[in-house]
């Protein structure tokens, strides 16, 4: 499917890009982002394909 798979336990999440997604969207969406670069905010989610 050529979608990276990250552990979070490893990662290091840029804090700055936290407050693009609320708490919320976050719980409902099972997303976490992890980083902004070139305009581009990448994200992990355990569902790749939630159609969000």
């Amino acid at each position: 499917m050529g979608i990276p798979h990250v552990s979070l336990y490893r990662y290091p999440i840029e804090e700055d890009v936290l407050g693009f997604v609320t708490k919320e969207m976050a719980q409902e969406n099972l997303i976490m982002p992890l980083k902004l670069q070139d305009n581009t905010l990448t994200i992990a989610t355990i569902i790749p394909f939630n159609g969000m």
